[in-house]
């Protein structure tokens, strides 16, 4: 995935990103505080997209970051 497009990488995330809310909603119970841990997480996962192709499972990988 190092060749990964830019509209890619979008897709990917934006096919993340209600696994993600729903998750730090569940974690946080504030949709604010929410919004922003999510968006911490998803700042941390575009910072390691080098070792994407080492992932099996992206979802879980990413919801880890998270906790």
């Amino acid at each position: 995935m190092s060749q990964m497009s830019e509209a890619l990488i979008a897709n990917k995330i934006k096919d993340l990103y209600p696994r993600l809310m729903n998750y730090a909603v569940y974690l946080t119970r504030d949709k604010t505080l929410a919004h922003d841990l999510v968006q911490d997480t998803v700042k941390k996962v575009l910072e390691n997209k080098s070792t994407w192709n080492d992932i099996d499972n992206f979802v879980a990988w990413s919801i880890r970051i998270m906790r």
